[in-house]
């Protein structure tokens, strides 16, 4: 007579089960921007596509191919544009204790080794890398400079109205001679879109031998595009 079978065996448990997956992100058209540190962390993580775009990768090589009938003199950022400071003296001068002294030390030595970041990306030119804001530090922006051309900023082609949208969410505006880099906040057809819905991403100014360049806006002036473009000819013009 055949024995009834034993007990059915499970298989052995993997030493871990697989994370369960998290909540779904939100679309990154849907992200509010904020002005601040969250404002920075978003010109920094939005600002990498277009200045790599901008970047002459006839420096890449390591050659001077970048120096393209401009002087090869150093490039020291102007004390002032507009109402804003270097943001190391402006740190200095919102408070007056040891923070503030600290505070300052880091951004200048931050700004240091972003111009030879800088400098090395294109072949060794002279640079510059100066990080500004008010006196209240309400509103902040990083200028950058190098004794080189570089092509003119990239925006790929949105429709509006296929979009369902008053504006493109990413837009090129010009200037006169200065190119802006602009994101929109969504604004479905038919509204009327917000003063702070506009977000300068980036606005250059290139031509032979030296490129001037604004970024990392954040604060009330990252609303006006205008405005940033008028700082950067007035770098342009401190820097000639």
């Amino acid at each position: 007579m055949t024995e009834p079978p034993g007990p059915f065996a499970p298989p052995p448990m993997p030493a871990s089960a697989p994370p369960a997956p998290g909540p779904p992100r939100a679309a990154w058209y849907a992200r509010p921007v904020t002005v601040g540190l969250a404002g920075l962390l978003l010109g920094a993580a939005v600002i990498g596509v277009p200045w790599l775009l901008t970047r002459d990768d006839t420096s890449a090589a390591g050659g001077q191919g970048a120096l393209t009938g401009g002087s090869t003199a150093a490039l020291s950022a102007p004390e002032k544009l507009g109402e804003f400071l270097h943001q190391d003296a402006a740190a200095k001068a919102l408070r007056k204790d040891g923070s503030a002294d600290k505070n300052a030390k880091q951004f200048a030595t931050a700004d240091r080794r972003s111009t030879g970041l800088l400098s090395t990306a294109y072949g060794g030119a002279p640079a510059v890398v100066q990080s500004f804001a008010d006196r209240k530090f309400e509103n902040l922006f990083q200028l950058t400079a190098v004794r080189a051309r570089s092509p003119r900023p990239f925006v790929a082609y949105q429709d509006p109205v296929q979009l369902g949208l008053v504006v493109a969410p990413n837009k090129l505006s010009s200037f006169r001679k200065v190119d802006c880099v602009i994101y929109n906040d969504p604004t479905n057809s038919g509204g009327t879109p917000a003063s702070d819905s506009v977000h300068v991403i980036s606005c250059q100014r290139t031509a032979d031998g030296l490129t001037v360049q604004i970024r990392q806006v954040s604060g009330d002036v990252g609303h006006d595009p205008q405005q940033v473009a008028g700082l950067v000819d007035q770098a342009w013009t401190a820097l000639s």
